[in-house]
């Protein structure tokens, strides 16, 4: 780790210890403005953009050590979201100086430009990068807009906007579509895995203090066994996403797609492995209001299939695999 991604670290204990998390308390934030107003005042959503850019420098590492801690302590907010469009929109005079930026996909395949699509935190946005299947991204900025409010099984928002009147700003000056998949894929490992990590810690405590039959539960083998599945897990994932993260330091981001499929899956993998054994490890004391686990699990839930569900990355890392020599498929399988 860095010495800024130590430091960043450091910052983000010393926000949960102001801005305590649903682990902390119990009752969760549903939409956490203040802990937001506080990263957006410090900066930390335009981590590694350079600073002529108008970000605070850095690299996407330190960034995925933000969001990672932010979600280990239960957090849930639009760092990924916002950051990526913002590192998406550097340097693009169209973008206004004020307002949240963030990542959206259409609504529906219905020509360009874009004038409805579905947006995590849509409703705090006033300009978004649409990601197209099948078309370059546009960047559409936008005064008035229709917004449908609904929120995912987490309660987090994921709205429908109809802009009204939009700008939308020549796809040329945006980064590629394998970029921005790319960087967005890692940095929602980056959250699956702070998440995973967040309930592998609730229930490795729970089965410690908790007592059956005159002794803790972790003396139970299956409940040991069950505790080292989850472990081996984040392990995989944590492997995975250094990977992934060396494959953005040192290649191109059509290049970087392949480990970041892989951690993708690995970590949608993971997440629902978690889910399921913490909730079984638990009982009903893990739904219940006053209890954290159900928030971090629902975030699980709801984080495994964002952006580009697990299915979708299976599919093109298979595509990819089949289109592949079989010295290439060989490298990257042994690399």
């Amino acid at each position: 780790m860095s010495e800024l991604a130590q430091e960043l670290f450091a910052l983000v204990d010393e926000l949960n210890r102001r801005f305590p998390s649903p682990r902390g308390r119990g009752h969760a934030e549903e939409v956490p403005f203040s802990l937001w107003s506080t990263l957006m005042e410090l900066g930390l959503p335009r981590i590694g953009i350079p600073e002529h850019h108008g970000g605070v420098g850095g690299e996407l590492d330190d960034l995925a050590v933000v969001v990672q801690a932010l979600a280990t302590y239960g957090h849930g907010t639009p760092l990924v979201e916002a950051s990526t469009a913002a590192w998406a929109a550097q340097g693009v005079a169209a973008v206004p100086a004020t307002g949240l930026g963030v990542v959206a996909v259409p609504h529906m395949q219905a020509g360009l430009p874009t004038r409805r699509f579905q947006a995590r935190w849509g409703r705090l946005a006033h300009w978004a990068i649409v990601v197209h299947a099948d078309a370059p991204p546009q960047l559409i900025t936008f005064d008035g807009a229709d917004v449908v409010e609904e929120a995912d099984v987490a309660g987090e928002p994921v709205d429908t906007i109809e802009v009204q009147s939009a700008v939308v700003v020549d796809a040329g000056e945006l980064p590629s579509q394998s970029a921005l998949r790319a960087r967005m894929g890692i940095l929602r490992t980056s959250a699956l895995l702070g998440t995973a990590y967040g309930v592998y810690d609730l229930t490795r405590e729970h089965v410690l203090q908790r007592r059956q039959f005159d002794r803790p539960l972790a003396e139970i083998p299956a409940v040991r066994h069950a505790l080292a599945e989850m472990r081996t897990g984040l392990v995989q994932t944590q492997a995975a996403h250094e990977r992934a993260l060396d494959a953005w330091r040192g290649g191109t981001p059509e290049q970087a797609l392949v480990p970041v499929a892989a951690a993708r899956i690995i970590a949608a993998q993971t997440a629902s492995a978690c889910a399921q054994v913490a909730h079984q490890l638990h009982g009903a004391m893990g739904v219940t209001n006053e209890y954290a686990l159900h928030r971090f699990t629902r975030r699980l839930w709801a984080w495994r299939d964002a952006d580009t569900t697990e299915r979708q990355w299976a599919e093109e890392l298979g595509a990819r695999v089949l289109s592949a020599s079989e010295h290439e498929f060989w490298e990257v399988l042994t690399s």
